[in-house]
């Protein structure tokens, strides 16, 4: 069933390989079959949402799915998630629930949204609470954000639907950039190995 399904995110991780498609997450084991985890409304503890962008591995052993309507948390051998959605009564719950991107930087989280950047300290084995916002207001290029990258100089790279955007958590400014003003923000040889 998945020979002909469109992938959208792989994670080798937890022992297996974890594939985010449209219709939900597998979990793909040698010698074992298959296992899917989808989204069932009756159940809080399912998958957030069915299409899964990015799955992003954690240093505690849990991975995280970014999906169109949150974040899933899967911990190491369990088969119920953590979700983790925007509340809109809410300002420190995540800024919108289509999450595109997940990074960690600075003893961070950075997770990239149809709403802007949401950003809550990383402690370890527990979902993350308390989310500040980094939004157009801030400097961000659009609340559009599809990737997040962070650097060596630990300054965060948005890919948003007007361009690239710097933020430098040390400074807490954000900079819109074209490609040619992301040469000049020194910033291709803060990837370079």
């Amino acid at each position: 069933e998945l020979d002909t399904r469109p992938i959208l995110s792989l994670c080798p991780c937890q022992g297996a390989l974890l594939v985010g498609t449209y219709d939900g997450l597998y979990r793909l084991r040698d010698g074992h079959p298959a296992q899917l985890f989808r989204h069932d409304a009756k159940d809080p503890n399912s998958l957030a949402d069915n299409q899964v962008r990015n799955l992003v591995p954690m240093a505690d052993g849990s991975v995280w799915a970014a999906t169109t309507n949150g974040i899933s948390i899967l911990r190491k051998d369990a088969t119920a998630f953590e979700n983790v959605q925007n509340m809109a009564a809410d300002d420190a719950s995540l800024p919108q629930d289509y999450v595109g991107s997940i990074v960690t930087a600075n003893h961070r989280v950075w997770i990239g949204t149809y709403g802007g950047i949401g950003v809550a300290q990383l402690i370890e084995n527990q979902a993350p609470r308390g989310f500040s916002a980094i939004t157009q207001k801030d400097g961000l290029g659009s609340d559009n954000v599809s990737s997040l990258l962070a650097d060596r100089r630990g300054r965060i790279w948005a890919a948003t639907a007007n361009g690239l955007t710097v933020y430098d958590p040390a400074t807490k400014q954000a900079q819109a950039l074209g490609l040619r003003g992301a040469r000049r923000a020194g910033g291709w040889h803060a990837f370079a190995d």
